[in-house]
């Protein structure tokens, strides 16, 4: 008997154990609910009339999860979800026209609804088919964008040449201004005879666009420059003089095709020669700010930002007589240069200096303005000189430094030795008592001096 029991004790405390798992009272194991976290469909412009509408969705249970397209009142449905991606099939014949695309997902009664986009749809010959992320309407017939996605591989072939996009890759305008698709142009063009063998012109005339991944291009020579190195130039507009050209490298010639990749679209032209642009770089426009940098032998620098053209890998640039410390060529047509801003300064007289840039064994090209390093420095009060905040120290020490009485390594925050004896000078020269220390007679001569 005790055995026997025993035995219902262990099937009572099996049957509770039991009980309390599958009702989830002791672990709550409860499944998680299956979920749309993210949904969302792509602008599309092409030529096809039964075009598949393309987005991104993120789903916890893609077999269950339904996409429904609707244009123009009829509803579209296909469950083609690859990973993150969907795609639904239009099944009819859409007429030329713009369209408004809805999208919704369901996942067990659950509707998810993704913003209203555009469709256009363009006359039979369109040549290509973008999908893209943003678009502008700015009235009819316009489609201004600030920048597109390929959201696909995507590659355009004409007689002449092809062009590949790979995944994924921007394209925004030099100057972030916007553009018109229905401006966007690739063709082969006659090249006017002379030394050019071949033109072509991709992207949006006489505008400079940019790509966040380099395209890969391919032009038809003829097998008559088989195994020749031919001369593969840019420019922003065709038809100008010789000088409008710029050299962007060279290709070897291989089954009569000259293949290269660039980051930038406009006016491709290829040639056997040289075509006579100018080596002598050239300076549009330029930005310059000031940072600290503590783990620099000089913490108080300035980084000056140059776009023009014609930028070698070796290009040099300086401000006044100062070469700068580092020069990154980002491309020919942007560099970044790095200078100490104590050192420009030292010269407590006229702070305004000459940018000059110039490639090896040419000549300089100095920009059409001056550089005024004291706006570059931000302008400074009495309120921003206390002895009794981290901040309001260094602003001290940096008015010192700017006007010659500490060196830069010295930004410290920390009002020490050095610190007090800069000051001490800078009360002798300025008629104050040389007490070290910043009071009120003090800030007022450094920020009259400083500014």
């Amino acid at each position: 008997m005790p055995y026997l029991k025993n035995k219902n004790i262990y099937f009572q405390l099996t049957l509770f154990i039991f009980l309390v798992f599958s009702s989830g009272l002791f672990f709550n194991l409860k499944p998680a609910k299956a979920a749309v976290t993210s949904f969302t469909t792509y602008y599309l412009i092409t030529s096809n009339t039964s075009p598949t509408i393309k987005g991104t969705i993120t789903t916890s249970d893609p077999a269950n999860t339904h996409i429904t397209v609707t244009i123009n009142g009829h509803e579209y449905t296909d469950d083609s979800i690859d990973g993150t991606t969907w795609s639904v099939e239009v099944d009819d014949v859409l007429a030329v026209d713009t369209y408004i695309v809805s999208s919704a997902a369901n996942l067990g009664g659950v509707i998810t609804i993704a913003p209203l986009v555009g469709l256009i749809i363009e006359p039979v010959g369109f040549p290509f088919e973008f999908y893209f992320t943003d678009i502008m309407f700015e009235g009819e017939g316009t489609a201004e964008v600030a920048s597109i996605t390929f959201v696909d591989e995507y590659t355009f072939t004409l007689d002449g040449f092809s062009l590949h996009f790979p995944s994924e890759t921007e394209v925004t305008a030099a100057g972030g201004v916007t553009f018109d698709l229905m401006d966007w142009a690739m063709e082969s063009m006659d090249s006017g005879g002379g030394d050019l063998i071949s033109v072509i012109q991709f992207g949006i005339p006489n505008l400079d666009l940019n790509f966040s991944n380099p395209i890969e291009i391919s032009i038809d020579v003829g097998t008559s420059y088989n195994g020749l190195t031919l001369n593969i130039f840019t420019s922003e507009s065709f038809g100008g003089d010789s000088a409008s050209w710029e050299s962007i490298g060279t290709c070897l010639v291989a089954g009569g095709s000259c293949n290269f990749s660039v980051s930038h679209a406009s006016f491709f032209g290829i040639s056997e020669h040289d075509l006579g642009g100018s080596d002598k770089a050239k300076i549009s426009s330029w930005k310059a700010y000031q940072y600290e940098d503590q783990n620099k032998s000089c913490s108080s620098r300035l980084k000056l930002t140059i776009k023009g053209k014609h930028f070698d890998n070796d290009t040099t640039v300086k401000i006044g007589g100062r070469e700068a410390s580092s020069v990154d060529v980002q491309s020919s047509k942007k560099i970044v240069a790095k200078f100490c801003l104590t050192k420009l300064l030292e010269a407590k007289t006229d702070h305004k200096k000459t940018i000059t840039v110039k490639n090896p064994d040419t000549d300089v090209e100095e920009a059409d303005k001056k550089i005024d390093l004291d706006n570059i420095l931000p302008k400074l009060s009495t309120d921003n000189f206390s002895m009794q905040t981290t901040e309001g120290i260094q602003n001290i020490q940096r008015a010192l430094v700017k006007l010659g009485y500490l060196d830069s390594q010295y930004i410290t925050g920390v009002y020490g030795p050095l610190t007090t004896e800069a000051v001490k000078k800078f009360q002798a020269d300025n008629g104050l008592p040389q007490t070290g220390i910043v009071g009120p007679l003090t800030k007022e001569k450094l920020t009259e001096k400083v500014n």
